[in-house]
């Protein structure tokens, strides 16, 4: 006779053989329903979609630098977190200008966008300014006003600096409340309603279609508000730099250094190489160069051919 137990383990066995069957069945449908789904999205994708795309897997890309800087105690990534949110950023331009929902948005407050673009640009170098004046006077020692050209220049190059942040700043501040209004079309009752005429294979399109929008305008925000937040970090990361400031000297120098140090007398003092800017009768800033690309600027004493020699003191 068969024991009872055989009987029940067979049972047992048999009922997870069933169980098992279903769960794949269920599983396989599962996933066959959400290989068509995402075949069918793919076949309604453009090219904002595809940059909608880009910019979520940038972002995670970011995030996941983050984690690997902070566990390292350091980012040993840093150009490649600097190129991936400049990618993010040209991303979201194409965006931006292929998708035509948001063109059409955008256009119905073109005015309005005018104005306020023309408010910035006068407002941008103002603000430039005096980041340009304090680089200067660093740099010299001595009023920035005692370098006008310079200060043109180094304003020119602050306000390309701040243009970043000014725009992402403005652009997340313009695109919630376009964001909120095409919410509340798209729950609208004259749209409800027309979904309620349609078949329900257009009703499932015109679904996806209202998806891929709702990503697009995700991306948008994500890419705005992460940029809003990493230019800030990147232009002072840039800012100090050593290079960058070498630039800056060099800018300083073409701009307002041009003669050689025989014009003030200083031949025996500097190398031939020096540049000398007169800024008052009898006193001259002398850039002297350090290096291939960077530069040590001096006060001394200007003995101006004629005129005599005066001997320079910190007052």
């Amino acid at each position: 006779m068969v024991g009872v137990e055989f009987v029940v383990i067979n049972a047992v066995f048999m009922l997870a053989l069933v169980l098992s069957f279903i769960t794949q069945s269920r599983l396989a449908r599962q996933q066959t329903t959400l290989a068509n789904e995402l075949l069918a999205l793919r076949g309604l994708c453009k090219t904002p979609d595809y940059m909608a795309l880009l910019i979520a897997v940038i972002f995670i890309a970011l995030i996941v630098l983050a984690i690997v800087s902070r566990a390292l105690a350091g980012n040993p990534f840093v150009w490649l977190a600097y190129g991936l949110v400049l990618a993010m950023l040209i991303a979201m331009v194409v965006l931006c200008v292929t998708d035509k929902g948001l063109v059409g948005e955008l256009k119905k407050y073109k005015a309005v966008g005018g104005v306020v673009l023309g408010a910035l640009s006068f407002a941008i170098p103002y603000l430039a300014a005096p980041m340009a004046d304090a680089t200067i006077s660093e740099f010299t020692t001595l009023e920035a006003s005692l370098f006008p050209r310079a200060q043109h220049v180094f304003v020119l190059i602050m306000s390309v600096l701040l243009w970043p942040l000014a725009l992402s700043i403005l652009g997340l501040l313009a695109i919630l409340p376009l964001w909120i209004r095409a919410q509340a079309q798209g729950g609208g009752l004259a749209r409800k309603t027309r979904l309620n005429y349609m078949s329900a294979i257009e009703r499932r399109v015109e679904q996806r279609k209202s998806l891929l929008s709702e990503l697009r305008w995700l991306a948008v925000i994500v890419a705005l508000s992460f940029s809003a937040l990493a230019v800030p970090v990147v232009v002072s990361k840039l800012v100090s730099a050593h290079s960058f400031n070498s630039f800056l000297k060099g800018a300083l120098v073409s701009s307002s250094f041009h003669l050689p140090p025989q014009a003030c007398g200083l031949s025996s003092q500097v190398p031939e190489s020096a540049r000398v800017v007169q800024i008052r009768l009898r006193l001259a800033s002398v850039a002297i160069p350090e290096s291939d690309d960077d530069y040590r600027f001096e006060r001394l004493a200007c003995d101006v051919p004629g005129i005599g020699r005066l001997t320079v003191t910190d007052n």
